[in-house]
């Protein structure tokens, strides 16, 4: 080390004391680089200025001194030094390296917005590659300047070498695209080249692009899906949900996410006026340990007008359900809109075996209301004997006792007609 430091005096020393500019500039570059080496920052920057302030292009000095520097962390002579350094690089690939150091230097600094301009001043000169676009985007990103990261990242698009960067911008922009340019009153930027029209178009437009770089992507087809719904362009939509349903289920995705895909697919195909109940019975058919699932695919049958595919699933639950009169009683409905009044008095009658007792009077009165009492006599006495005492109108005893005497138990008949309410008797007779 003292050896080292002889030399370095020794050199220091010729440097100041020869007549030669061009060779003290060389001689501080020499020390400044062995003072660099021994650890000695202070006598190297030192020595370096001295060579700079003779030959301000030096690159000998230049490199060496940033190198320097950069061990001290941010300063204005860092940034000076890379400016002039910028300005002297004829090798493209190491000027965007300095260029990219430079604002990220600024941006070390809590100056972006400066860091922004230098990037973008760049840019209109035509001096930049893929990683300088992407810095300028995640710092017009970080200063909420929108549409100039949009800008970046769509010129990336455009710019881009290989599949990988295209896809990569893609992605940043429908990022922002779904995001604060779609929440901005009147954005001014819309991706360049070969996309154009109405936001949601140029958006559907770059999924496209993007599921050609990655087929298959459930990302985007996930994106490109939820576009043409919000445009209402079904068949398009039942495109996109079909290829996500496919892709789910080579990759084995968890049923229920299976099931929620399906369920919009089937709603897509119903709105572009396909037939959406193959899709939905396979559906059924994955949620059949899911009564969460099942329910809400009961509920899109119904909405869609698929009662096999209603009833299916209604039966599921009550198979499971320890208190499935509710069910029942929706599946009685169903049975008596589509005219199948005996399949809607059997699920009424199984509803008022599992029903509790303060809502099976109101099923009671549904069914008395299907069932026939000239051809069904015994389910309607049946039926009435299931309502109390204080249930029971007038009418109903009326009805009962003519159907008991009509069955040949008179005595019966005749208790019924004791516990008629005169008045009510009497309306109900005038009424018939």
């Amino acid at each position: 080390a003292e050896r080292w430091e002889e030399l370095i005096d020794l050199l220091e020393k010729l440097a100041r004391d020869g007549e030669d500019p061009q060779q003290a500039v060389e001689l501080w570059t020499e020390v400044g680089q062995l003072a660099h080496r021994l650890g000695q920052l202070d006598r190297a920057v030192a020595s370096l200025e001295k060579a700079l302030e003779l030959s301000p292009d030096h690159l000998e000095a230049i490199d060496p001194l940033l190198a320097t520097l950069r061990e001290r962390g941010p300063s204005d002579r860092r940034d000076e030094l890379l400016t002039r350094r910028i300005t002297i690089e004829s090798d493209r690939e190491r000027r965007l390296a300095l260029r990219a150091e430079q604002a990220e230097l600024r941006e070390q600094r809590a100056d972006p917005e400066s860091a922004v301009d230098l990037l973008h001043e760049a840019i209109e000169k035509g001096d930049y590659d893929g990683d300088l676009l992407l810095l300028a985007g995640r710092l017009n990103e970080q200063l909420q300047r929108w549409q100039g990261a949009a800008e970046c990242y769509d010129l990336l698009r455009r710019s881009s070498e290989t599949p990988t960067q295209e896809a990569h911008a893609i992605r940043l922009l429908l990022r922002l695209m779904a995001g604060p340019l779609q929440l901005m009153s009147a954005p001014s930027w819309s991706p360049a080249g070969q996309v154009a029209g109405h936001p949601q178009i140029q958006a559907e437009k770059l999924c496209c692009r993007l599921l050609e770089l990655e087929p298959g992507d459930r990302e985007t087809l996930e994106r490109l899906a939820t576009i043409r719904q919000q445009r209402e362009n079904w068949p398009g939509a039942a495109s996109a949900l079909s290829q996500l349903l496919e892709q789910l289920e080579l990759r084995l995705a968890p049923a229920n996410e299976q099931i929620d895909v399906a369920a919009q697919l089937a709603w897509a195909q119903h709105c572009a006026g396909a037939d959406p109940e193959p899709i939905l019975s396979r559906a059924v058919r994955g949620a059949v340990n899911d009564d969460d699932a099942l329910a809400r695919l009961a509920d899109l049958a119904q909405q869609l007008g698929l009662d096999q595919v209603e009833s299916g699933c209604l039966w599921l639950l009550v198979e499971r359900s320890s208190e499935p009169s509710a069910l029942l009683v929706r599946l009685a409905e169903l049975y008596q809109r589509r005219d199948q009044l005996r399949e809607a008095t059997r699920a009424l009658e199984r509803a008022l075996t599992t029903a509790p007792q303060e809502s099976s009077a109101t099923i009671v009165r549904r069914l008395l209301g299907w069932v026939d009492a000239t051809s069904e006599p015994a389910l309607v006495l049946q039926t009435l004997a299931r309502l109390a005492d204080d249930e029971r109108s007038s009418a109903d005893r009326w009805l009962q006792a003519r159907l008991l005497a009509q069955s040949g138990d008179p005595t019966a008949a005749l208790e019924a007609l004791s516990k008629v309410n005169d008045e009510e008797a009497a309306s109900a007779e005038a009424q018939r």
